[in-house]
């Protein structure tokens, strides 16, 4: 167990929302994911309405459709797709969400008590099922995201803390900056206070 820093509140002990995980996992999507997203899908909706367009040209002189339902033509085909696109838009979006509840469900996370204390040395990490020391040179960054604060854990992991566990917006902004001075301290760019030059 790490030595105690006045820089920090006491021990941090809170359980994940439902909502809070879903947030957790489209942040984590957004930072990690390498395939196709919800702006290379509009992306590609946008070719898309330029191919509508060459289809009822093409289909204009092959003779299908006439000079006077052109336009007729356009905003149903338009009309049409766009619905569509909206349409698979939100479904993907639904069974996204559909499949997040299911894993915050069963694998318990809703009634899983994080209690996570911030030291001299590091962070502790405790659970129910694991407890885990983790040192400030791993630490490469924290980022607010609104609802919860990211801290990065060599540029792979994220612990994330829920915002509502501070009093509040001051804070959790001496939080983070707290946070970030211990980044840089582990990094040497800050020099250790005085209280820090003996072993623990």
């Amino acid at each position: 167990m790490t030595a105690a820093d006045d820089s920090f509140p006491q021990a941090l002990s809170f359980a994940y929302s439902e909502e809070e995980y879903w947030t957790m996992r489209k942040l984590e999507a957004r930072r990690f994911g390498r395939g196709p997203s919800f702006d290379s899908f509009w992306f590609v909706i946008v070719l898309f309405v330029f191919g509508v367009g060459l289809a009822v040209l093409a289909a204009f002189y092959a003779g299908l459709v006439e000079a006077r339902e052109i336009r007729a033509v356009l905003a149903t085909a338009y009309i049409g797709f766009t619905l569509g696109a909206y349409a698979m838009n939100f479904l993907m979006h639904l069974r996204s969400r559909q499949v997040i509840r299911q894993t915050f469900l069963r694998s318990g996370r809703g009634q899983e008590t994080w209690r996570i204390a911030f030291g001299t040395a590091g962070i502790d990490c405790k659970t129910a099922a694991i407890e885990t020391h983790v040192d400030w040179t791993a630490v490469t960054a924290i980022e607010d995201w609104g609802p919860l604060l990211g801290i990065w854990l060599s540029r792979l992991q994220v612990l994330h803390i829920p915002a509502r566990v501070f009093a509040d917006d001051a804070a959790r902004k001496v939080f983070i900056a707290a946070v970030r001075a211990r980044i840089d301290r582990a990094a040497g760019k800050l020099h250790p206070t005085p209280h820090e030059g003996t072993p623990e």
